[in-house]
């Protein structure tokens, strides 16, 4: 009987605890010194300020401590113009699941959380709902179902100690909702949540885990998310952002973003100053609307960029500064119905820009790349593009024989080549097809024609050199001289009579050419027999001075081609 005495005074509910409550804060509070672990239940009780009979609109709770057993307001009725739990401390669990909130304030403000807080299926009326500088300590922030009204929701400076928020299904009206500079949250989830005609503003956060929107609704409001540190991925896959404007910007994120199968209407989308550390930038299958894309300022480290498959609207769309590192953009079969820019975009490493099989409706510009290969194979351009601004180093393996790490290269780089020379950019064409060759090399080319390759690209760069033919015709010229006078036991002054020679020999369409050999040969050789190699050495000579002549007439040809 004792026992069961116990159990029953550890409860306190009903009318016994109103009436504590109505005597105030320091009766209720030395009561819950003396009965520490009891439990506190206020289920589906009425507040009303007017049954009440009180003085002032406001249900107050503030300051009041709840003791370590569960603390229970489901389905409790808060009929005032405010409702406070200012200060409030719950060291056990709160539980307001399926409260009825006032039309009035609601303030959780400087409230502490010891364990769960729940709120699922809580109605909040039309009046500012606010949980700053409040404290949640227990593992898990229950907001699942909830719904707000007209009022703001404000979360500011607010600390879960790694506690998993969930606004599941929740449904918010035309109220702003904030949160800022919250710290140590577990995960946030806004799955399912709908959110109506207010501004959604995440800003100054960290998420120790992740933050998902997966199936969110957003109206007309915007939705602004900065200066956020995610240790986990943000997941915003098949979400509807409606109307309003998106940005996301200053933030460091650690495990990828993720925007697949969502949907933008007419609001302009921001993503900038973007540090992906480990995971991708995914938006695969994304309708994007009417209003203005921009990407920019994105650094990737070795992971990869998507939108596959994905439509850009009316809207032109910008895509600057992005530093790839090594990484992989995948821009197949996307349809752009406005105008595109790609500009500033760096790799420490060769890094593959897929465009293939896109459609461009309007104008592609794309400038300022460094390391990155765009590979616009089975694309569709409707007005001029110019490439004499995409530059990068082909990525091969080996030391002697140095062959492409990606055979399918030469097939992107040759649709480059193609693109150059319909536009007429003459210049543009000779350097793709130069790095057409070196990806065919060792790969689509056998031994012997990789070797002339191999000595095409040394002695001209694949006719773009002029310089390269003439050094090599200089360096044959003096060191054929210096063999005949060497090797002949002639003196340093017939050098000069040699290099005559040599040079009648390069130059033998010049028709004082054979006069000056025959002349050239006499003073050398003074009517003696000549040496047994010199025939041979001569026609070696003047194979090679051909060849060189003919690469320094290319090189000429290409540099002046109209």
């Amino acid at each position: 009987m004792q026992d069961a005495a116990l159990d029953s005074a550890a409860v306190l509910g009903g009318k016994p605890a109103f009436d504590l409550w109505l005597k105030g804060k320091d009766v209720w509070n030395n009561w819950v010194e003396s009965n520490i672990d009891a439990t506190v239940d206020f289920s589906y009780m009425d507040f009303s300020a007017d049954e009440l009979n009180l003085d002032s609109k406001v249900i107050s709770f503030d300051g009041f401590i709840f003791p370590k057993g569960k603390t229970l307001f489901n389905g409790s009725l808060f009929y005032s113009a405010k409702l406070s739990f200012i200060d409030a401390i719950f060291y056990g669990v709160a539980c307001f699941d399926g409260a009825h909130f006032p039309k009035g304030e609601v303030s959780f403000n400087g409230t502490v959380f010891h364990e769960d807080a729940c709120f699922s299926l809580a109605v909040f009326d039309k009046g500012e709902v606010s949980f700053n500088n409040t404290k949640f300590l227990g593992l898990k922030v229950c907001f699942d179902g909830a719904s707000f009204d007209e009022g703001d929701v404000s979360f500011r400076n607010t600390e879960f100690t790694n506690s998993s928020v969930t606004f599941v299904n929740a449904n918010f009206d035309t109220g702003n909702i904030v949160f800022e500079d919250i710290s140590n949250s577990n995960n946030i989830s806004f799955k399912n949540a709908n959110f109506g005609g207010g501004d959604f503003l995440f800003e100054s956060n960290k998420v120790t885990n992740n933050l998902n929107f997966n199936h969110a609704i957003f109206g007309c409001g915007g939705v602004y998310i900065r200066d956020c540190v995610f240790n986990g991925e943000v997941d915003f896959t098949e979400v509807d952002f409606g109307k309003g404007d998106f940005e996301l910007s200053h933030i460091d994120c650690y495990f990828g973003l993720d925007l697949s199968y969502s949907t933008f209407e007419r609001g302009n989308i921001m993503l900038s100053f973007i540090d992906l550390k480990n995971g991708p930038l995914l938006s695969d299958n994304a309708i994007f609307g009417d209003g203005i894309f921009s990407l920019e300022n994105l650094s990737v480290n070795g992971s990869y960029i998507s939108f596959c498959d994905s439509t850009f609207g009316d809207g032109r769309a910008e895509f600057m500064n992005l530093k790839m590192n090594s990484s992989t953009v995948d821009f197949s079969n996307v349809h752009f119905k406005s105008s595109v820019e790609f500009s500033q975009l760096y790799s420490n490493k060769q890094c593959l820009i897929g465009l293939n099989a896109s459609i461009f409706e309007k104008s592609l510009q794309i400038h300022d790349w460094d390391n990155c290969i765009p590979d616009l194979t089975s694309s569709k351009t409707s007005s001029h593009l110019s490439l004499n601004d995409v530059y990068f180093k082909l990525q091969r393996s080996g030391d002697w024989i140095k062959r492409s790490t990606d055979k399918n290269d030469a097939s992107r780089i040759r649709r480059l080549k193609e693109i150059s020379e319909i536009n007429k950019d003459h210049q543009s064409a000779l350097r793709f097809n130069a790095d057409e060759m070196r990806a065919k090399r060792w790969n689509s080319f056998g031994f012997f024609r990789s070797i002339l390759d191999m000595i095409f690209s040394i002695t001209s760069n694949y006719g773009q050199s002029i310089f390269r033919p003439l050094a090599f015709l200089i360096l044959l010229m003096f060191s054929t001289s210096s063999i005949i006078v060497f090797t002949s036991g002639l003196t340093w002054p017939n050098l000069g009579c040699s290099i005559e020679l040599v040079t009648a020999n390069t130059l033998p369409f010049i028709a004082i050419s054979k006069d000056v050999r025959v002349h050239s040969i006499e003073n050398l050789f003074s009517g003696s027999l000549l040496p047994e190699y010199f025939n041979l050495l001569m026609m070696s000579h003047g194979f090679f001075s051909f060849v060189f002549l003919f690469l320094i007439g290319l090189g000429v040809r290409n540099l002046f081609r109209i």
